[in-house]
């Protein structure tokens, strides 16, 4: 399956390893220059070498233990994210999750059920995000929620549903009920 390229009259031209094109059949490794300072490497990739690289990113930008985003991931977004609400003059809010004396729980079932309540609490939160609410681990038992075009009192609305829903899940394991609650705090801008 094959990959052409157009250049439909633009004024800087479209180039292609360096020469002018009009038209032209992409090969893998061929590098495409549109205007003066974007430079592309076209990169042609099968479903087993897709599957790889995607795999690789989840790797570098989820928590192996939560499946949330991690800290450096979630730093990032936030960045990216406040530009976007600067330039849009839009809401942005984060929610910061902070588990109520988890300590407590490692020292008295141990750090596996305390994995087991993180791992749980992660889906209870993500339960409670929309799909482009971006979920991070921010520490050992802390999480924080990007809220997109969320104001601040939308954000707290958000911040007692992530409460009250962490109240309201039963944490058991191996027949023991573990009480878990979280404290959550919110900023917006």
């Amino acid at each position: 399956l094959g990959v052409a390229l157009v250049d439909l009259n633009s004024t800087n031209g479209t180039f292609v390893n360096g020469e002018r094109i009009t038209q032209c059949a992409l090969k893998d490794g061929d590098k495409v220059q549109i205007g003066s300072m974007a430079v592309l490497r076209f990169n042609q990739q099968d479903e087993l070498e897709q599957a790889f690289h995607r795999q690789q990113f989840e790797k570098m930008t989820r928590d192996p233990l939560t499946g949330c985003h991690n800290r450096l991931y979630f730093n990032e977004e936030l960045q990216r994210e406040n530009a976007f609400a600067k330039r849009k003059d839009a809401h942005l809010s984060i929610a910061l999750i902070d588990v109520d004396h988890f300590k407590r729980v490692n020292d008295t079932h141990g750090h596996g059920v305390g994995d087991l309540v993180l791992r749980r609490l992660s889906e209870v939160l993500y339960g409670q995000l929309r799909t482009y609410d971006v979920l991070g681990r921010y520490g050992g038992e802390e999480f924080v929620a990007l809220l997109r075009d969320a104001e601040k009192g939308g954000a707290c609305v958000v911040a007692d549903r992530l409460r009250s829903a962490v109240a309201e899940t039963p944490f058991e394991v191996d027949g023991v009920e573990i009480p878990i609650s979280v404290s959550v705090g919110v900023a917006s801008a």
